[in-house]
């Protein structure tokens, strides 16, 4: 089987696959994916902070890899269109650049500029 291109169309098939719920109103699957969710971020923290060689880093790369594929796996579950929601967001992000320049708190965190605009997300849930 080819792999597919997306992230989206891998998470649908992997549910297929693994007979797992697509349905947007099994609040069981819902719950479960969460789970999976929080599980896979503290390995990633577990991973980043035992990080020591390139194998931990390694290890620490497949661990985020890990958690962005359960997030597309509650998407799926939801019936949302991940893909499409990162792109908006990405889009949403970029406008908080004023001139092409970041506005950052004291921290490094980039804040919104004047012409932040929201991703519009209604259409996909």
């Amino acid at each position: 089987m080819k792999t597919p291109e997306h992230l989206i169309e891998q998470a649908f098939v992997f549910r297929m696959a693994a007979e797992q719920s697509i349905d947007p109103d099994d609040e069981l699957t819902q719950d479960m994916q969460l789970t999976l969710i929080k599980e896979e971020f503290d390995e990633l923290m577990e991973a980043h902070i035992n990080e020591d060689v390139v194998a931990d880093r390694i290890h620490t790369l497949k661990e985020l890899a890990d958690l962005v594929f359960v997030c597309y796996q509650y998407a799926v579950a939801r019936n949302w269109n991940l893909d499409t929601a990162m792109k908006r967001v990405f889009e949403s992000n970029m406008s908080k650049f004023v001139d092409g320049k970041p506005l950052r708190r004291e921290d490094g965190k980039i804040l919104k500029g004047p012409d932040y605009k929201p991703p519009f997300l209604d259409d996909l849930v």
